[in-house]
């Protein structure tokens, strides 16, 4: 669900919604590099990557984690009945 699902899920928000993702242009930010620290690029994400990683990814886990916590104590309830 995590990998293929996004866009489907988009598709039925976007039927209550209008799109929020903005796509303004905006100057990259550049960051000071300190003298032991390597010059890489940094990833610059689009709106809906960003959201998709902040938040959808994030609500996905947290599901995942409860729903597994949840199984475990209604195992160990059953185990004792």
């Amino acid at each position: 669900m995590r990998q293929g699902q996004f866009d489907e899920i988009e598709d039925q928000a976007r039927a209550f919604a209008e799109p929020v993702y903005t796509e303004a242009t905006k100057r990259t930010k550049k960051r000071k590099h300190f003298f032991d620290e390597s010059v890489g690029t940094e990833t610059q994400l689009d709106p809906r990557e960003k959201f998709k990683v902040d938040n959808f990814y994030t609500i996905l886990d947290c599901l995942r984690n409860e729903l597994g916590h949840r199984v475990n104590a209604y195992s160990e309830i059953k185990k004792s009945v």
